[in-house]
């Protein structure tokens, strides 16, 4: 029977206990790089095997080596200070909150390096099915510009988003001639 729809995951998975645990110890200072990264790849490949053992058309690493889907950016950018921005509101039917970004635009922004080759990589070599990459939408920079700190390097926001939309693209560009042929742009 041909198939009739296509699924895979669209954010991130829960991060199983251990490996939160593990996170933790390593931000501490009392877990080392290489048994972090033993027991981080340990909850990738289970991510993976529970994806394509459900059938899965396109599978991802469910975001496990990041802490949210937008920190892997973040923290490879260049003009970025850790000052908490303006606060954002948002109401549901339940609550309203109050969000303010961890960081701000201080400067021109800039890619450190490469933030998802070692990730579509380490998919790919482990996965039978296609992989996806995910990326926030360079328009996650709209919460980190201040036009009290921002406006000496960007006028406005919109200067910023096409700094940020050259990042995205020469990624996309970098995981394309890697082969990655399925990239997820979250929060459009």
């Amino acid at each position: 029977m041909p198939q009739i729809h296509h699924s895979d995951v669209i954010g991130s998975l829960l991060r199983p206990r251990y490996l939160q645990q593990a996170r933790d110890a390593y931000a501490a200072g009392q877990l080392p790089v290489p048994d972090f990264k033993r027991i981080e790849d340990r909850a990738v490949d289970q991510a993976i095997a529970m994806q394509e053992g459900i059938g899965l058309d396109v599978i991802t690493d469910g975001e496990l080596r990041r802490f949210s889907f937008l920190d892997q950016v973040v923290g490879e950018i260049d003009g970025l200070a850790p000052i908490e921005g303006a606060p954002i509101h948002f109401k549901n039917a339940e609550a309203d909150w109050v969000w303010h970004n961890p960081f701000i635009v201080t400067g021109k922004i800039s890619q450190k390096r490469k933030i998802t080759l070692e990730e579509f990589a380490y998919n790919r070599a482990r996965a039978t099915s296609p992989v996806k990459i995910t990326f926030p939408s360079p328009l996650l920079f709209y919460t980190a510009w201040s036009p009290e700190r921002s406006t000496a390097v960007y006028r406005d926001a919109y200067e910023l988003f096409a700094d940020g939309a050259a990042i995205i693209k020469a990624e996309i560009e970098a995981l394309a001639a890697l082969g990655c042929t399925y990239i997820q742009i979250d929060s459009p």
